[in-house]
């Protein structure tokens, strides 16, 4: 039972709050690696690249939005 004095990021790991939101974010780091570019590639396109949030300056993708910006780049 999760109390709310309790740390949520102890009481629950990312695999279980991806199960609850169906969301995973990922650093720019990560995100980069996941496309397969530097993470200076997808800094210096933040106004053509995925979506992103900030939480408190740190730069987060959902891992969706990063496959949905993905499919929007094929090209035929």
């Amino acid at each position: 039972m999760i109390r709310p004095s309790d740390d949520l990021a102890s009481v629950i790991d990312p695999t279980t709050a991806q199960g609850i939101t169906g969301n995973i974010w990922l650093s720019r780091k990560d995100a980069a690696t996941y496309l397969g570019i530097s993470a200076k590639t997808l800094a210096n396109h933040v106004h053509d690249g995925p979506t992103y949030a900030k939480f408190f300056g740190s730069v987060r993708y959902r891992l969706d939005e990063l496959d949905n910006w993905a499919r929007q780049q094929m090209k035929r």
